[in-house]
């Protein structure tokens, strides 16, 4: 056995789906997020014309602001899920053979006193 073979993999087919998941999210959110913007561009030129609210500008400014951070959510929801994906193989990390010891008393077990 080598330093980075394989030990063991747990199923990451679940852990995919959350990454794709993730993935989807952030599309999805970049979408919205392109929506606000184009939407503060063009209610500013409204505005300039006289024929749109300030208080639009705001709600446009505000959803621009949320889908930006949801975003940023999303990225950080896919770099987890990445992690979980990758702890999903479990390599050696050192060469030689890896044996079972018998578990002795001082070992990892202590003894305790029997109660009355």
């Amino acid at each position: 056995m080598h330093a980075g073979d394989l030990l063991a993999q747990i199923d990451p087919r679940p852990f995919q789906a959350q990454v794709d998941q993730a993935v989807a999210n952030r599309e999805r959110d970049q979408a919205r997020l392109a929506n606000a913007q184009a939407n503060l561009q063009r209610d500013w030129r409204l505005l300039t014309q006289g024929d749109a609210t300030p208080q639009t500008i705001d709600l446009d400014r505000a959803n621009s602001g949320r889908f930006g951070a949801a975003v940023k959510a999303d990225e950080a929801a896919i770099e987890y899920a990445q992690t979980q994906l990758a702890h999903t193989c479990i390599t050696s990390p050192i060469n030689g053979v890896a044996r079972i010891r018998p578990i002795d008393v001082g070992n990892v077990v202590q003894q305790v006193a029997a109660g009355p």
